[in-house]
């Protein structure tokens, strides 16, 4: 899948955001989701991203599941458990 249709889905598909409370100085992480409308949380079918933070609050990287930015098979509930993120 090229970065173009991946951002085509990414513009279409329904849109989740995480809020957390570990992982960086201001303990704070988030997660951002894609996935077809309907897709269940707990199904496979998401392309997740985590942004990181610095000791400032700055957004420093943002870093996607298993390091894939064009598979649509993650599960969103297991954002912050399941995957490593590069």
């Amino acid at each position: 899948m090229t970065n173009f249709e991946v951002y085509q889905k990414m513009q279409i598909y329904m849109k989740k955001i995480a809020y957390g409370t570990s992982g960086n100085a201001l303990n704070r992480q988030e997660y951002i989701g894609w996935a077809p409308p309907g897709t269940a949380t707990s199904a496979a079918g998401w392309l997740i991203q985590k942004l990181v933070y610095n000791s400032s609050g700055m957004v420093t990287d943002i870093q996607w599941a298993a390091s894939e930015n064009d598979k649509f098979n993650k599960v969103w509930d297991n954002r912050a458990t399941a995957y490593t993120y590069g």
